[in-house]
């Protein structure tokens, strides 16, 4: 994988406008996005997201979704 240039414009899109700044900068390297757009489409109105260790283990996490979905990561 090569590295990325970053340039001025690109620093001032992270900024003021990240989700842009991403997806531009995905296209340049040409990552597909398609599994993250469909995220988008299933989770249009979250509120909050919290990201939390697991408790009985090492290792792991689990994301919260508006206090009510949760999804484990092992």
């Amino acid at each position: 994988m090569s590295k990325i240039q970053i340039n001025w414009p690109t620093e001032l899109l992270l900024k003021f406008w990240p989700r842009l700044a991403m997806k531009l900068t995905a296209k340049k390297i040409g990552i597909e996005n398609s599994i993250f757009d469909k995220l988008h489409e299933v989770f249009p109105k979250t509120k909050s997201i919290d990201l939390l260790p697991l408790k009985s283990s090492h290792r792991g996490f689990m994301i919260i979704i508006d206090r009510k979905t949760a999804l484990y990561f092992h």
